[in-house]
């Protein structure tokens, strides 16, 4: 008869019988009666989830576009994506600023050349967004009217 790989059982701090097999604990689960392995996490799945995390982050970019309509409803053009910077923190306000968001609103909602996600500045220092052709000429035209009337 051959000697048994396991030793007998005993007791460990949680009052669950464990069996060590082959040099790893072996728990008898109290309910089922079977035995389960108690599991660590191994290099393999800690590594592989850290590159799932930093494919993630890896573009460092915010993605506006997502869920959104790519035609535009003013002009009614395809937009395209464009990759604008992010300025974070409390903007200043002017006035020219003033009028041109509330022209923007309803002329050229599209053409946008920067965007503000907030004030924590540990994120992203870039954005993608939609932009429409016409909307960035007709901002275009807004300022250089605005900048010669004031």
């Amino acid at each position: 008869m051959k000697a048994a790989r396991h030793k007998k059982c005993s007791r460990d701090d949680g009052g669950i019988p464990v069996r060590v097999h082959r040099g790893r604990p072996w728990s008898v689960a109290p309910r089922h009666g079977r035995s389960v392995m108690r599991t660590r996490p191994t290099h393999t799945v800690v590594l592989a989830i850290a590159i799932f995390i930093v494919a993630g982050c890896a573009t460092g970019r915010m993605d506006y576009t997502g869920g959104r309509p790519d035609v535009c409803e003013v002009h009614h053009q395809q937009m395209q994506k464009t990759i604008v910077p992010a300025y974070y923190g409390l903007m200043p306000v002017t006035p020219r600023d003033e009028a041109m968001y509330s022209a923007r609103t309803n002329t050229f909602p599209h053409a946008e050349d920067s965007v503000n996600p907030g004030c924590d500045p540990r994120g992203p220092r870039e954005a993608v967004v939609y932009s429409c052709p016409e909307c960035v000429r007709v901002r275009h035209l807004w300022e250089a009217d605005y900048d010669a009337k004031h």
